[in-house]
């Protein structure tokens, strides 16, 4: 199964250090929003998670507009 992780993470951290557990444990990619623009085929993966800080009671705006593409 191929897989992905996509997330944003800015104050702590704390989010890209999840991120980056849960990929290595299930051997999934990695993007991080804040660091890329590069487009994805998300067709090809079978399994896609997001992840994301709480910024003002919500997720990033930058993973919402990722999201929709």
């Amino acid at each position: 199964m191929k897989s992905l992780i996509i997330y944003y993470s800015y104050y702590n951290k704390n989010t890209e250090k999840i991120a980056k557990i849960l990929a290595d444990k299930t051997n999934a990619e990695i993007i991080n929003l804040k660091e890329t623009n590069i487009a994805v085929d998300l067709d090809s993966y079978d399994l896609i998670g997001f992840g994301s800080g709480v910024y003002n009671e919500s997720l990033s705006p930058i993973l919402y507009k990722a999201v929709e593409g």
